[in-house]
């Protein structure tokens, strides 16, 4: 169920170069290029910047569903 890293741990979320292309084809047409990947990139991690709060979103969802 779990990709784990080379140490063991798991990971529990990750996106791929290969999630946003699919999605930019679906989206605009077409494959991003390398510099609009870039950017992707930073959007995505300054989007993240607040991950604790999503965190703690999923976690108080996953109590409440068990």
């Amino acid at each position: 169920m779990y990709t784990k890293t080379e140490s063991g741990a798991k990971i529990l979320w990750c996106l791929l170069e290969s999630d946003a292309q699919d999605r930019a084809e679906e989206r605009i047409g077409r494959k991003l290029t390398e510099d609009e990947l870039r950017t992707v990139q930073k959007g995505l991690e300054s989007g993240l910047g607040s991950w604790n709060e999503i965190m703690d979103e999923a976690i108080d969802f996953a109590i409440a569903q068990s």
